[in-house]
């Protein structure tokens, strides 16, 4: 986990940079002096919360942009044992690889069928997508 500095300053500059403002903008901006901002991008200053407000709402950025951890833009996974379902008297296994997301409406399941396994299932509900990957 990053220390709150540094992720607070990291997210400062990338706002000004994306905006392409200079210290002297985002201080124009925000209220916050250029030195204290450049204090507070390079990590060698934790600002109040009286200044992130000043700097969240100068730069129209919200307040929590500045403190949540960054994400990820991937995700590793695999078949977990602990989680498998089985079917067709253990021939076949279903592992949940992404449980569903309502957001997106979509759960992701890595199934496994051994050679003489016959699974069929019941038909999907209407606007339902399968994509089927054959290894």
């Amino acid at each position: 986990m990053e220390p709150m500095n540094l992720r607070i300053g990291e997210k400062l500059k990338s706002i000004r940079m994306t905006r392409t403002l200079s210290l002297d903008d985002a201080a124009a901006l925000t209220g916050v002096s250029k030195p204290m901002l450049g204090q507070i991008e390079r990590g060698q200053s934790v600002p109040t919360v009286t200044t992130l407000w000043k700097i969240a709402t100068g730069l129209k950025t919200p307040l929590s942009a500045f403190l949540e951890e960054p994400q990820t833009e991937y995700t590793v996974t695999g078949p977990d044992e602990a989680n498998v379902v089985l079917g067709d008297g253990g021939k076949m296994r279903a592992y949940p690889l992404f449980t569903y997301d309502p957001v997106r409406s979509v759960e992701t399941f890595y199934i496994e069928f051994d050679p003489e396994c016959r699974h069929s299932s019941d038909k999907h509900d209407e606007g339902v997508e399968e994509h089927i990957f054959y290894l």
